[in-house]
């Protein structure tokens, strides 16, 4: 771990008069990524999108579509209906020399673990067709549940052909049919993979290369950024002269240096012309959001947010909270806009549902984040709880106009 980190340091550093110049660092300044067909970049905790550029074109996916392949592997090792010490039989139709591969034979018996990290390292396509042919019982049932899967978790605009990535079809015109996506598809699949699978998840794509002294495999990680960025841990690189150069990239942000919590950042770069322009892309991004945006807790779990009048009386408020730290990525330089809006409840759902809704903006009026607001009817004094339940009935007979600017309290 020693040795890695010393590596990374000393990338980091060559890295730095490398590529920085292309990012225009100063707090005043908005990011752009030049090299990207399309791109996007957020953070894991609150889903918060730092930067997009054409986040909805459509595109080939590439060796990206192996991220689902993973997924439906984890989900069936969870199930228990494989395990990733099961011993696979290399079939026939498993065997493929295009593009990079893990030189599978048939007949040949490998771990389904040994072929998760040839698919994922170094992007092996033979090992994606063993592993969907173990997973799925075979290639057309694994390419269904591919699909079906990608709406469950709300990738609206992908479709897929195979579980690798390469082109399905080439027609007679020489253009071809592709597992097709959108950059912000593979943001939710990423976040996806990062919410349900995330120790599962890096111990594979953290690692910097696969070797196999049987098969004289000693292959660096097809992910340019795990030898120069320390804290990026995935996630997942793709090519087809229809996608260009593509990455899924990750990278956890530690608590300090000016964040009051630990996060990470998720980023997807489409359609780069050159692999050195898909780094940059990326490299650029990360370097730049994690210097210029920090995690901030605005609002601490149960601590007050603010006092609310109940009923519109001003004889009677409550104290208002959140049960979870009301968190964001924020710009350095950034000022925020805060607004509640309050729900008419019933008095016996006062202890446990929420009494409002605290939305925070930007000043382009779009959502950073929002959060659930609680009452304790405990914390009112005797006093004040005869006040509400006589406000409550009132408004159960009265029924008033309700505008949302402070809770109402009904009897039922």
């Amino acid at each position: 771990m020693i040795i890695k980190f010393i590596k990374k340091v000393i990338a980091i550093g060559l890295s730095v008069v490398m590529l920085l110049p292309n990012v225009a660092f100063g707090a005043s300044q908005r990011f752009s990524d030049g090299f990207s067909k399309s791109s996007i970049i957020s953070d894991f905790d609150t889903g918060r999108v730092i930067y997009e550029k054409n986040p909805d074109e459509k595109s080939a996916m590439a060796s990206m579509s192996k991220i689902m392949t993973l997924l439906l592997t984890f989900d069936a090792i969870k199930d228990k209906k494989v395990s990733p010490d099961d011993v696979i039989t290399i079939k026939a139709s498993d065997v493929n020399r295009e593009g990079t591969n893990i030189k599978l034979e048939e007949g040949e018996k490998i771990t389904l673990k040994n072929l998760m990290d040839g698919m994922m390292i170094v992007s092996a396509n033979d090992a994606a067709l063993a592993i969907a042919g173990h997973v799925g019982g075979s290639y057309k049932n694994f390419n269904d549940m591919m699909n079906k899967k990608a709406k469950d978790i709300g990738m609206k605009n992908t479709t897929f052909y195979n579980p690798n990535g390469l082109p399905y079809k080439i027609n007679p015109d020489g253009s071809s049919v592709e597992n097709t996506t959108t950059a912000r598809d593979v943001l939710t699949l990423s976040r996806w993979m990062y919410t349900h699978y995330p120790e599962e998840l890096t111990q594979i794509t953290d690692q910097e290369k696969l070797v196999d002294t049987k098969k004289h495999i000693d292959e660096k990680s097809t992910n340019p950024l795990l030898p120069l960025i320390k804290n990026v841990d995935g996630l997942k690189t793709g090519f087809t002269s229809k996608a260009g150069y593509c990455l899924a990239y990750s990278m956890k942000v530690d608590k300090g240096n000016g964040n009051d919590a630990a996060n990470r950042l998720l980023g997807v770069t489409m359609g780069a012309g050159t692999e050195k322009d898909r780094e940059k892309s990326a490299y650029n991004s990360l370097i730049f959001i994690n210097q210029y945006y920090k995690t901030k807790i605005l609002y601490a779990k149960d601590k007050e947010i603010t006092t609310a009048k109940i009923n519109n009386s001003d004889a009677l408020s409550t104290k208002v909270f959140a049960k979870e730290d009301v968190k964001t990525l924020k710009r350095v330089d950034e000022n925020f806009k805060e607004s509640i809006k309050y729900k008419k409840i019933s008095i016996k759902d006062a202890k446990k549902k929420p009494i409002g809704e605290l939305t925070v903006t930007d000043k382009y009026d779009n959502i950073v984040t929002k959060s659930d607001i609680y009452m304790n009817i405990s914390d009112l004094s005797f006093t004040s709880k005869i006040k509400l339940y006589l406000g409550a009935f009132k408004n159960q007979i009265k029924k008033p106009t309700y505008t949302g600017e402070y809770p109402v309290f009904t009897l039922k």
